[in-house]
């Protein structure tokens, strides 16, 4: 599901590669999440998918709401569609 070269930008700007990425969530679970506001642009090869995501979910035993709006870079490889990028940041009150 990922490039090789997968990057994700957390919203206090720390970048994980595709190994850290994996490792962190290891400990993590969706409880719920509902999305909404997608768009999608494709371009050629690749696409831009942006939405605002609500939910829940546990990390190292810690649960935590989760509100945020975020983007994902996919790109088409010979093997199918690939999640290259991934930023995200958390929504204020009143915001998505």
């Amino acid at each position: 599901m990922l490039t090789g070269d997968f990057q994700s930008i957390g919203e206090q700007g720390f970048v994980l590669d595709k190994a850290r990425w994996i490792a962190m969530h290891a400990e993590f679970r969706f409880l719920s999440l509902r999305t909404s506001e997608i768009t999608v642009r494709r371009y050629d090869r690749s696409a831009i998918v942006r939405g605002v995501q609500h939910g829940e979910a546990t990390w190292n035993g810690q649960t935590m709401a989760l509100n945020v709006r975020f983007s994902q870079v996919w790109v088409e490889q010979a093997d199918g569609w690939r999640l290259a990028a991934l930023q995200f940041s958390s929504l204020g009150s009143g915001a998505g």
